[in-house]
């Protein structure tokens, strides 16, 4: 059976993490800036470990 993704909001410190991802992509160029977000949910996933979590988020994302 495949493990469901949670959508509920468990992050804290929004403001924190959002001033990053701005700091993150300041100066870079929109190919630049393209590379490092997927550099960094290729590392968010492999923090979530799991491929059936991740399938599932990437499903209810197709649905939007």
């Amino acid at each position: 059976m495949m493990t469901k993704a949670s959508t509920e909001i468990k992050l804290s410190r929004h403001d924190d993490i959002y001033e990053k991802l701005v700091a993150l992509h300041d100066g870079l160029s929109e190919e630049d800036s393209r590379i490092v977000n997927a550099k960094l949910i290729i590392a968010l996933i492999n923090q979530v470990g799991d491929p059936d979590i991740v399938l599932d988020l990437i499903e209810k994302l197709q649905r939007r």
